[in-house]
């Protein structure tokens, strides 16, 4: 029988056209933030200046914290936070995908706690807590992926281990997120289509590694994933398909939300393993995805086949979810395979000890519901991804 707790307090506002709101709705959270964001794209598309200007009408002052790389690097999340602290930010602003957003609840912990953001890594088995202490973080997403505007999460880099692990606390739940699609109008086609299959992957794992079958859950992920598999291909196709760009920005808040698998007992080790190529390679994490996502389906074949099957029927009108899902990335022209990515298979076995080192909590196994895997396991779905 299917048990859980759901807690969810972020606000969301959602909407084209919302991100002029930004201002008002932030003047009651603080009168300054330090806003992060990655490297250029942000400015580029004129997305930044406009985002600062709506705050600063209201009131609200602007720091700049901007080059925030993919897998976002706990060295500058501490630097950040120092730089939070020394101006007496009241509270941290993420803009841009999952990145950007991630690091902002990096350094909302790392202002106001000591030591650095790596001690409170919560995959590991000895970790620091996090406290009510942090500040509070506002998300804007500006690509439909990771869903870190509407979770309690944050995926963080170290980047002398080239290991990868998250932090996860209620005290980072975003106060609000505005959710503007037409904010995501000018994402090129491979992210967004490497993003797609990170919202799909987000709610296939659970669903896959489920040990409670939970009715409403399963059918909740059939329903993402099939809302994914319709509206991603067009928005690849025209960028400016806002419909397209709707669903698939609402699709990835809920699928990392804490709605993610509820009550199923499922797990997401398809994501543990990805990290550590990732981690090792500073690849996309949704370019990753797309290369181990097949591999990782034929080697769960033998566990759960008539749950596959059911995928397939439930999503794609067939049997053959693996086949469907395959054509998909295929089709898209994203990245098929590790060896298209410049991952060099000679690192495999290290970065399957690494997965089990990081997610394994002191087991020699990575626990994934409804299989556990090996070191063994995991270094043959690398090696059946090249």
């Amino acid at each position: 029988m299917a048990q859980f707790d759901l807690y969810w307090p972020t606000k969301f506002v959602f909407g084209n056209g919302k991100i002029e709101d930004i201002g008002s709705l932030t003047q009651g959270i603080g009168k300054k933030t330090l806003l992060v964001t990655g490297r250029n794209s942000m400015r580029k598309t004129g997305i930044l200046n406009m985002v600062i200007n709506h705050m600063e009408n209201s009131g609200v002052e602007t720091v700049l914290f901007e080059g925030i790389s993919p897998n976002p690097k706990a060295r500058l999340i501490d630097e950040a936070g120092e730089i939070a602290r020394e101006k007496n930010c009241e509270f941290i602003t993420g803009l841009g995908g999952g990145s950007a957003m991630d690091a902002a609840k990096g350094i909302a912990v790392s202002a106001t706690h000591q030591g650095s953001i790596w001690e409170y890594m919560n995959s590991f088995t000895k970790f620091k807590e996090i406290t009510s202490s942090t500040l509070p973080v506002v998300e804007i997403p500006t690509v439909a992926g990771t869903g870190s505007e509407g979770n309690w999460a944050a995926v963080i880099t170290n980047e002398k281990t080239h290991e990868k692990s998250y932090i996860k606390s209620e005290f980072i739940f975003p106060r609000v997120s505005v959710i503007d699609p037409e904010l995501t109008l000018s994402v090129p086609t491979g992210i967004t289509g490497e993003c797609g299959i990170d919202i799909i992957c987000h709610v296939l794992e659970p669903y896959l590694t489920a040990t409670c079958l939970f009715a409403p859950s399963l059918r909740m992920a059939e329903a993402i994933i099939k809302t994914v598999v319709e509206a991603l291909p067009l928005a690849v196709r025209d960028g400016n398909d806002i419909d397209a760009r709707e669903s698939l920005l609402w699709a990835a808040t809920l699928a990392c939300s804490p709605f993610r698998g509820l009550g199923l007992s499922g797990g997401g080790p398809l994501h543990h393993i990805e990290h550590s190529v990732s981690g090792w390679f500073d690849i996309s994490h949704g370019a990753g995805l797309c290369a181990l996502l097949p591999s990782w389906l034929e080697y769960m074949t033998d566990t759960i086949p008539e749950r596959l099957k059911r995928l397939g029927r439930e999503v794609f009108g067939k049997d053959d979810a693996i086949g469907a899902l395959t054509n998909l990335i295929r089709n898209m022209e994203l990245p098929g395979t590790l060896s298209e990515l410049g991952v060099d298979k000679k690192l495999c076995k290290q970065m399957a000890l690494d997965t089990i080192k990081v997610y394994g909590k002191g087991e020699k196994f990575l626990s994934s519901g409804t299989k556990k895997l090996f070191a063994g396991d995991i270094l043959k779905i690398y090696e059946n991804a090249f």
